[in-house]
Order: structure tokens, then C-alpha cells, then sequence
């Protein structure tokens, strides 16, 4: 799993402009997990090699957003843009969470992957890897967990890997992706090691009982 880590921040570390992008139908561990790592990658642009800033982009694909996940911290910077109306010279980096079809990419049409993009795929759905074999362009990085019972859940893991220090904007999202997709804690996938870093989020967002329902 580390050497997989390695992979995944080396592709971040080139980035200069990287787009994320909510699923169509988009729920709380869509919303959840790509405004946690919008808010972790913004925080980790003083730390970069190069001294240079990085942009990141969250849309809302084909939305709507959900209204009840308003209360999720960033809510308001998720642009209203779905992937055919971004400029692919924009951006050098896509970071798909939580998207284990193609179709799940977008429902407007078929979209084709842009040759200078490069890609990377997180999700802990069956068949996640078919995303890049449809579209004839394979990630540089695949990472599928289909034990984890939420892409929050990764996300998390991934930053502790980086020692990227939690926040209120970092922990409230992923708090809010966990407990949505594991139907509030109910699910298959809800062990003790979910809890713990559950335990380890919650110190940093005091309201989140509140913040939950």
C-alpha cells in the first residue's frame, strides 16, 4: 500500500492544476471526499518541491449538488460546470474519486479522456479499473479498495501517509463522506478501524453530531 501512496503524491507533487469532479447523483461521500482533499491539497501547496502554488478545481459534473450537504465546508467553491464545459488545456491532473464506470462520469454524452491529462483513480467500487480501459486511457495510478466501506475513509488514510495536519475543513468532509456511505455506520465494512480514525477526526469538528444530521 505505501509503494501506492508513493505513486499517488508523486503524480500530485508534478501537478501544477488539478480537476476533481463529483459523480453524477452526487452524495455525501462524493462532496465529502473531494472537498477533504481540495482543502488538504491546498494546504500542502507551501510544502511543495517546486515553491510554486497548485490550483484545484472541484465541479460539480452533472449535478445538482445536493442542498442537505450545504452545511460541508467549501460547499459554496464547487463550481457549477459539468466536464464538457472545462477547458482540458486548463489542467494537467485528473483526480477521479468514487467513479467506477465510465457512465458514471457523465451522462451528457461520451467523454474521452484528454491525452495530456494524467489520471488518478480512487474508489473502493467493483470494477472501478473499467473507467480507464473504456476510455482506451489507463491511469498512471489506480487505487481500488473494495473493502473500504467509503472513498472518505481512503482519503484519509492517504493524507496520514503525507502527515498532512487534519482541520475543521479537512475532517467535517470526510466525516460527512464516512457517514453517509456506510449509512451511518450501519453497513458492511464498519469495524473498529473505522472508529478509530473516526476518533481521530472528530477532534477537530466538536459540532459534528450537528454537523451530521
Amino acid at each position: 500500500m505505501n509503494e501506492t501512496f508513493e505513486k499517488i503524491w508523486q503524480e500530485i507533487d508534478k501537478a501544477k492544476s488539478i480537476l476533481l469532479t463529483l459523480h453524477p447523483k452526487a452524495d455525501a461521500d462524493s462532496v465529502g471526499s473531494n472537498l477533504g482533499l481540495m482543502w488538504a491539497l491546498e494546504s500542502l501547496t507551501p510544502q511543495l518541491p517546486s515553491g510554486q502554488g497548485k490550483k484545484v478545481t472541484v465541479i460539480a459534473g452533472d449535478g445538482p449538488i445536493p442542498s442537505y450537504l450545504k452545511p460541508a465546508p467549501g460547499y459554496e467553491r464547487i463550481v457549477n460546470k459539468n466536464i464538457f464545459e472545462v477547458n482540458p488545456e486548463d489542467y494537467d491532473l485528473f483526480l477521479i474519486l468514487d467513479l467506477s464506470w465510465l457512465d458514471r462520469l457523465t451522462n451528457k454524452g461520451e467523454f474521452k479522456l484528454p491525452k495530456n491529462w494524467r489520471v488518478i483513480n480512487i474508489d473502493h467500487h467493483q470494477g472501478a479499473n473499467l473507467v480507464y480501459r473504456q476510455a482506451g486511457l489507463p491511469a498512471q495510478v489506480s487505487w481500488v479498495d473494495t473493502q473500504m466501506p467509503a472513498v472518505g475513509v481512503m482519503i484519509y488514510d492517504l493524507l496520514k501517509f503525507r502527515n498532512i495536519p487534519l482541520t475543521y475543513e479537512i475532517s467535517a468532509n470526510l466525516i460527512l463522506a464516512i457517514s453517509g456511505d456506510t449509512g451511518g455506520y450501519k453497513y458492511a465494512g464498519v469495524n473498529g478501524a473505522l472508529f478509530t480514525r473516526l476518533a481521530d477526526l472528530i477532534e477537530y469538528v466538536p459540532n459534528y453530531s450537528k454537523l451530521i444530521f
